[in-house]
C-alpha cells in the first residue's frame, strides 16, 4: 500500500474511529449504552498516538471524538441526560406520530414520494450492495433492517478506512479503496446524509444527539484532506 504521506494512514484510522462509533450509536439508544460501556477511554488516549496526530489535520477532530465518547458514558450515568437522549433519539429517528422526522435512510431522500421510493429503492440496494460484496460486508438483519440506514453505510466507510490504513486486509490496493471510498461519497453518502445531520442538530433537545450531527458533518468535511 502506498500513500503520499504518513500522515495519511493517521488520518484513515481517526476517520476509522469516527465512523464506526458513529455506525454504532445511530442504530438505537440501547446499542449506544452497550457499544459505550465497552469502549477503553485509556486505549483511545493512546499518548504516542496523539503525539503522532498532533501536527497533522486530524488532531482536533480526534480530541473532538474521545471528548464526546467521554461525554456519552457520563450522560449514560445520568438517568435524565440518557432518558431525554433515547426519548429525542426515538422521536427523530425511529418514530413519531405522523412521520419519522429525521428519516435515517437513504431512500427517504432520493426519492420523496412514496410511489418512486417502491421503484428506486432496489436500485439503491442494488447499488449499495455492490459496494459491500467487496468488502464481504454482511448486514444484520436483526440490527438494521436494510441496506440503506445510515448506521450501514457509516460502518462501511469505517471499514474503507480500516482498509486504506491498514487496520485490516483486503485484497485491493491504497489507489483501488481510495477510488472506491471517493465513488461512494458521491454515489451515496453526498447526496443525503449532510441533510440527516443537519435535520439532527436542528430538531434535537438533546445536546448529545446535536454532537452527533455535528460529528457526521465534520467527519465528511475531513474527507477532502485524502
Amino acid at each position: 500500500m502506498e500513500t503520499s504521506s504518513p500522515h495519511i494512514i493517521l488520518g484513515h484510522t481517526v476517520m476509522f474511529t469516527g465512523y464506526k462509533f458513529l455506525g454504532a450509536v445511530l442504530i438505537r439508544p440501547s446499542i449506544t449504552k452497550y457499544y459505550i460501556d465497552k469502549i477503553d477511554l485509556n486505549k483511545l488516549n493512546n499518548k504516542q498516538f496523539i503525539s503522532n496526530i498532533s501536527n497533522t489535520l486530524f488532531y482536533n477532530i480526534y480530541i473532538n471524538i474521545i471528548n464526546f465518547i467521554d461525554k456519552i458514558k457520563s450522560c449514560i450515568i445520568n438517568n435524565k441526560c440518557f432518558n431525554l437522549y433515547s426519548n429525542e433519539f426515538t422521536k427523530i429517528l425511529i418514530n413519531n406520530y405522523k412521520k419519522i422526522i429525521c428519516s435515517p435512510y437513504e431512500s427517504t431522500y432520493r426519492t420523496p414520494s412514496k410511489a418512486k421510493i417502491m421503484i428506486e429503492m432496489p436500485i439503491i440496494s442494488e447499488s449499495l450492495n455492490n459496494f459491500y460484496k467487496k468488502f464481504n460486508y454482511i448486514i444484520d438483519k436483526n440490527m438494521v433492517p436494510s441496506s440503506d440506514h445510515i448506521s450501514v453505510e457509516l460502518q462501511f466507510l469505517s471499514l474503507l478506512h480500516a482498509a486504506m490504513a491498514g487496520i485490516i486486509e483486503i485484497n485491493l490496493d491504497y489507489d483501488s479503496l481510495n477510488n472506491l471510498r471517493i465513488e461512494f461519497l458521491r454515489k451515496h453518502v453526498y447526496t443525503w446524509v449532510p441533510v440527516l445531520a443537519n435535520c439532527i442538530y436542528n430538531n434535537s433537545k438533546s445536546t448529545i444527539l446535536k454532537e452527533i450531527g455535528l460529528l457526521i458533518n465534520n467527519l465528511l468535511d475531513h474527507e477532502k484532506y485524502f
